[in-house]
């Protein structure tokens, strides 16, 4: 698959000579385009996913390379032009890495993670580390470049903070106003216990006044009918 020198394990050389250093960089150039052949030459997206393994392995011996290059820089001496000429050969295969990585998640799904100097400038004894964003930097510009990341993230977190505390206001006041809601169904509650025991009550004497008009009705029926038995019996006597 990859058939090139990029696989030979050269292992972390620094400093380098001039002539070393170009070796080491032209090592990584071809090791990037056998991946970019790997990805760009197949003819499915399956076929690719096949290759993912081997794909991404090269994609580490690639990191570890570009991390190699990257620390060299820091020891290695020359002009200004020299260095420069340097960093904007690193920054070239930044770059077309970024694009391979975005062209392997696009055939695969699969992703792989940014570059980050694993050597000593990531410990902070080298060059001042370098992303997507910085490429092309020299380290005073990406320092700068980090400062205003970081006085953003302090913007942003006080934005953050005041978004909180509106939050925290309206949950205050949400919260008194349920407070007041509660106290409202409390009181409407205990009126109505009061309404209903009237209303109870009122209905204990409707029944005691409704009981007392049958007993009357019954009373005067028979009080009627008595008479009116003494009024046959004097009839049909008178009659004899």
């Amino acid at each position: 698959f990859f058939r090139c020198n990029a696989f030979m394990n050269y292992g972390t050389i620094n400093p380098m000579a001039n002539n070393t250093w170009h070796q080491k960089f032209d090592s990584a150039n071809a090791l990037l385009l056998s991946i970019k052949n790997a990805i760009n030459s197949s003819a499915s997206d399956v076929e690719v996913a096949s290759k993912s393994m081997e794909i991404r392995k090269a994609f580490a011996k690639f990191d570890q390379e570009l991390s190699d290059l990257h620390n060299a820089l820091a020891t290695m001496g020359g002009t200004a032009g020299e260095n420069a000429r340097r960093k904007g050969k690193l920054s070239k295969l930044q770059q077309e890495r970024a694009l391979l990585q975005e062209s392997f998640k696009a055939r695969t799904g699969i992703t792989i993670e940014k570059w980050k100097n694993t050597g000593k400038s990531a410990k902070g004894k080298g060059p001042a580390e370098e992303s997507l964003e910085t490429l092309g930097m020299e380290n005073q510009q990406i320092l700068e470049h980090q400062r205003n990341v970081l006085d953003q993230q302090d913007e942003d977190a006080d934005q953050l903070y005041l978004a909180t505390q509106r939050i925290k206001n309206v949950g205050l006041m949400i919260r008194d106003e349920l407070t007041e809601q509660d106290k409202l169904l409390d009181t409407l509650g205990a009126e109505e216990d009061i309404a209903i025991g009237k209303l109870s009550k009122e209905k204990g004497r409707l029944g005691k006044l409704v009981e007392l008009n049958k007993n009357n009705i019954s009373f005067c029926c028979v009080l009627l009918l008595i008479v009116g038995l003494f009024v046959l019996i004097f009839f049909l006597l008178g009659v004899l």
